[in-house]
């Protein structure tokens, strides 16, 4: 069975950015600025576009040549992180006939999903994940480990609860 392969040099790159509750916006910014200027650099034919996520995720545009970004229009439930879901809405975005690249911008606190697979599959058709992580500092900040209280508890009836907090500085 004969057929021809067409291999294009035309690159689509599929920048997927997490703007999920652990991101600040200062970080989403800057993470923005290193998209749009990653974009001004690309070669003339090579196509981009941005998917934005969190606990879900929404492509914000497309693979295009032209790139035009003002701001985030979509909106995601920003109350999780789903790597898996991000990726795979990019990898979704791009187009058979180009070479597909991904770019993932997040800080990796993955609370649903299952990025290893996505990443495995995404081995396995040859695109490219580079990952640019966002770092971050909360100098005040206080989390909830444990939470203790009894399991039924009559109308009326007094009870107590043990509540453990811990945070990142001492005081």
């Amino acid at each position: 069975e004969p057929r021809a392969v067409r291999k294009s040099d035309i690159v689509s790159t599929m920048y997927v950015l997490d703007i999920s509750d652990s991101i600040g916006e200062g970080a989403t910014d800057a993470a923005l600025k290193f998209v749009m200027n990653q974009v001004e650099k690309k070669p003339e034919k090579d196509q981009a576009g941005l998917v934005v996520f969190g606990r879900n995720a929404a492509v914000e545009l497309p693979p295009r040549v032209n790139f035009p970004f003002e701001a985030i229009n979509v909106r995601v439930a920003k109350d999780g992180t789903d790597l898996a879901r991000g990726l795979s809405l990019a990898e979704a975005m791009l187009p058979d006939e180009n070479q597909g690249h991904i770019v993932l911008i997040s800080d990796g606190a993955e609370t649903d999903g299952n990025v290893q697979e996505m990443l495995d599959a995404l081995r396995s058709k040859d695109i490219p994940v580079d990952v640019l992580p966002i770092s971050y500092e909360y100098e005040n900040e206080v989390w909830l480990e444990k939470l203790e209280i009894p399991r039924s508890v009559k109308i009326g009836e007094t009870y107590e609860a043990s509540v453990v907090l811990s945070s990142l500085k001492k005081g």
